[in-house]
């Protein structure tokens, strides 16, 4: 009688134990319906945040483009002088009207960028751990099949972080390109290139006509060249072929009395015609193709 009891006690324990467990199955399935589900929502959420920040960063990588050719066709079209204290004042005035307006629009993008990167990686690990629980749930018969459902189902929402994970991050790198561009002011080296252009081509210039001066300084300025040449003593003036060749016989002209002035007392003016004023110095023009923007 008694042996009859503790079996009749013991498969009740049993059939009540099943029952618990596959209740607690059950609760855990629920639990990784709904945190699929929560997560479901935030993927939504934060592949919209990604599509505004891609869309942003677009308009920022084509503003830098636009901002560098200006910069760049800016630097093209100056006359810019071999001093480097020319050099510099071009690029801080050149930076100050256009990288910096790109790089306030960077700084927001990139913030935006960087907080939507940082929640998508949350999801991405918390999809990941929800998929190992469904996982570890289809080894419950009693819930087998629903789990495998439910597993599939959140392996395709892993694959969707995971293609938005690659978009974002991709996207976010290409944002180095702007700060090495317009930003990057005179150590883009494009940039760079262009500003050293107008020098080369003054220096090229200089030795093609063999001037006898070269940057003379002056208290009008400091001409590009000073030749002596019999009865034509000249004052060159060189600038890209954006200006007109008038323009640089009226900056030349500038220098005239100066020069003369200056060569009074230098035997190589001797070759220069003469009025009771001192040597004489013809204006002279020359233009040089100027730089390309690419």
């Amino acid at each position: 009688m008694r042996k009859w009891i503790k079996a009749w006690i013991s498969v009740g324990l049993l059939a009540g134990l099943g029952t618990a467990l596959y209740a607690d199955a059950r609760d855990d399935l629920k639990n990784v319906k709904n945190d699929h589900v929560a997560l479901k929502s935030r993927y939504d959420a934060a592949k919209s945040r990604v599509d505004t920040f891609i869309n942003d960063s677009t308009v920022l990588r084509q503003m830098d483009e636009q901002k560098l050719d200006e910069l760049i066709t800016a630097l093209c079209s100056s006359d810019v002088a071999r001093d480097n204290d020319e050099i510099d004042r071009i690029n801080k005035d050149l930076k100050d009207k256009i990288a910096d307006r790109v790089t306030g629009v960077y700084n927001t993008v990139y913030e935006a960028g960087s907080r939507v990167q940082e929640e998508v990686t949350k999801i991405e690990n918390e999809v990941a751990n929800v998929q190992r629980r469904a996982k570890d749930l289809e080894s419950n018969n009693d819930v087998k099949s629903d789990a495998e459902s439910v597993r599939r189902e959140i392996e395709n929402l892993q694959e969707l972080t995971k293609k938005l994970t690659e978009r974002l991050n991709a996207d976010y790198r290409s944002l180095t390109n702007v700060k090495n561009g317009t930003m990057n002011g005179a150590n883009n080296p494009l940039i760079r290139a262009r500003m050293e252009y107008g020098k080369e081509m003054h220096r090229k210039l200089q030795g093609d006509y063999s001037c006898d001066e070269r940057e003379l300084t002056l208290g009008s300025g400091r001409p590009d060249c000073v030749k002596f040449i019999q009865d034509d003593c000249q004052v060159i003036e060189f600038k890209p072929s954006s200006y007109a060749e008038d323009d640089a016989v009226r900056q030349a002209t500038k220098y005239l009395i100066d020069v003369r002035d200056r060569m009074k007392s230098d035997d190589r003016a001797k070759k220069c015609k003469w009025t009771s004023d001192g040597p004489i110095f013809r204006a002279v023009g020359k233009l040089y193709p100027k730089c390309t923007t690419r």
